[in-house]
């Protein structure tokens, strides 16, 4: 074969090949699509407010508190902190045990309005969570180390 028919045969290859490819872009679509959840997630799966001595003989509630940190989809706040199972506002009581000895714990909170700002590497959002025993609990304490844990949830 020579240089010339070789040459023409590959153009007509070639162009084959342009006007199939043209033909099957023309007749066909790919679609991608995705929904990003609304959400809010804790940064860490662990909080801890811890009381210390709770002296029977205060005349003032025993106060404590710790910062809780969270991370919501860019653009959504938090609406509700669910502690225990509650109803997702502030105040929410809670339960701390001593065997069969009970001593209830009052929890405050304001969620904050804050708009999340993603899951990536941006600073949480904090607040504080603020717990309190009242005074004739503390004065009606059976001696003895008193604790619960409890599930959290946030909801956007």
């Amino acid at each position: 074969m020579t240089i010339l028919k070789k040459t023409v045969l590959a153009a007509a290859c070639v162009g084959g090949l342009l006007f199939a490819g043209g033909a099957f872009a023309a007749g066909s679509t790919l679609s991608v699509s995705g929904v990003v959840p609304a959400m809010c997630e804790f940064a860490s799966p662990n909080y801890v407010i811890n009381f210390g001595t709770l002296d029977p003989s205060n005349t003032v509630p025993a106060v404590s508190s710790t910062n809780l940190t969270y991370r919501c989809t860019r653009g959504t706040a938090a609406q509700f902190i669910h502690i225990d199972g509650g109803p997702g506002t502030s105040p929410r009581t809670v339960t701390m045990f001593n065997g069969l000895n009970t001593m209830p714990v009052t929890l405050t909170w304001t969620t904050p309005a804050t708009l999340g700002s993603g899951f990536g590497a941006v600073a949480p959002i904090s607040f504080p969570v603020v717990a309190s025993v009242g005074v004739a609990d503390l004065n009606a304490a059976v001696a003895g180390a008193y604790g619960g844990f409890y599930g959290m949830l946030i909801m956007p």
